[in-house]
């Protein structure tokens, strides 16, 4: 969401991480890994670009990038040829939960093998996260995007989430 460059520490070295870092890539991002476990990002100017289901799927926390990318071009596109319901990344069956993002202002539409997420508009939301991670972040990135005060009901508590809100 900022133009400023962001450098992120202790970042595991992981094939979801990288799969994240190449969605922020592919959409013109600037992605400069500094050794093991440091990322420098710069998104200075971004554009529009179906993020490919073979890197959305095989990235945990893939999902997580749709509210940032609706906030910032208004829309997200994810290839899903083959209608997927699950999130992807580590396989373990996490449902694909596409009733949430109308709650936090973000429109769900299936179209040719494409699921296409835009903005519903700024106005701010609440939304009951369910003490999950991945539904916290969600309800959280999308209100960065919102005029007023959004109001985000039973998110997470774990040290991850926390580090989230501090970054």
């Amino acid at each position: 969401l900022t133009n400023e460059e962001c450098v992120i520490r202790n970042v595991p070295d992981i094939s979801s991480c990288r799969n994240l870092a190449e969605i922020v890539a592919i959409h013109g991002g600037r992605v400069e890994w500094r050794g093991r476990n440091e990322v420098s990002i710069r998104v200075k100017s971004i554009k529009e670009v179906e993020i490919p289901e073979e890197m959305f799927f095989h990235t945990s926390g893939g999902v997580l990038a749709i509210p940032l990318l609706v906030n910032r071009l208004g829309k997200c596109i994810v290839e899903n040829r083959s209608g997927r319901n699950d999130t992807g990344g580590d396989q373990i069956g996490r449902p694909f939960n596409l009733d949430l993002y109308p709650q936090v202002g973000i429109g769900v539409t299936k179209e040719n093998g494409k699921l296409i997420f835009t903005s519903l508009g700024d106005l701010s939301f609440k939304y009951d996260a369910r003490g999950k991670f991945a539904t916290s972040v969600i309800g959280l990135f999308s209100a960065l995007g919102k005029v007023g005060v959004s109001e985000i009901n039973n998110p997470i508590e774990v040290e991850e989430f926390e580090d989230t809100l501090n970054m």
